[in-house]
């Protein structure tokens, strides 16, 4: 009797001590929201996609990069999570004037500040891949990552991300 009485005090002490910060935090509890800082609450710094050489798209069903050439529209695979070149591809006068239309005049909206920086949420562990990369002389942009549950992700303003997602499928479809 006294041997089963140690463990139930023991399992209970184990319970109190391990599971003790499972609470929301008070930021979610006042405000309630479970899920952080939304979109609406964000402000972004805006600024116009130019002088891009390159989109790289990545294509999950192979586990490959497409780099997507914008100035003759050759896309060039690299196989094995983009360690080793593969197959060369080439896009159709269509397939490059619909994604040349897609980003004239996109603007790239980048969170001020990201969410996971305020101390006053909690956030979850989770990273989300960009769904594409906007390479140009001096920079890489990378549309739609996320490094945690409460990241809002760089991405393209408005409708263009979901323009330019469908576009990226499409492409990824085709070959």
């Amino acid at each position: 009797m006294k041997k089963q009485y140690s463990i139930v005090i023991g399992l209970a002490a184990f319970l109190v001590v391990f599971f003790q910060n499972c609470g929301k935090p008070p930021a979610s509890q006042s405000s309630g929201e479970s899920s952080g800082v939304t979109s609406v609450d964000q402000k972004f710094n805006k600024y116009q996609v130019a002088g891009l050489n390159t989109v790289a798209v990545w294509d999950d069903s192979k586990q490959r990069f497409l780099d997507v050439d914008l100035s003759n529209g050759s896309v060039q695979a690299y196989e094995q999570a983009g360690r080793v070149a593969g197959a060369t591809y080439q896009l159709s006068n269509e397939q490059l004037v619909s994604l040349k239309g897609i980003l004239q005049q996109a603007e790239v909206c980048e969170p001020v500040e990201k969410s996971a920086q305020q101390k006053d949420i909690a956030c979850t562990m989770v990273y989300v891949y960009p769904y594409a990369t906007l390479v140009s002389q001096n920079q890489q942009t990378k549309l739609g990552e996320q490094t945690s549950g409460c990241d809002v992700p760089v991405d393209l303003c408005d409708d263009k991300s979901n323009q330019l997602k469908d576009w990226s499928k499409s492409l990824v479809d085709s070959l």
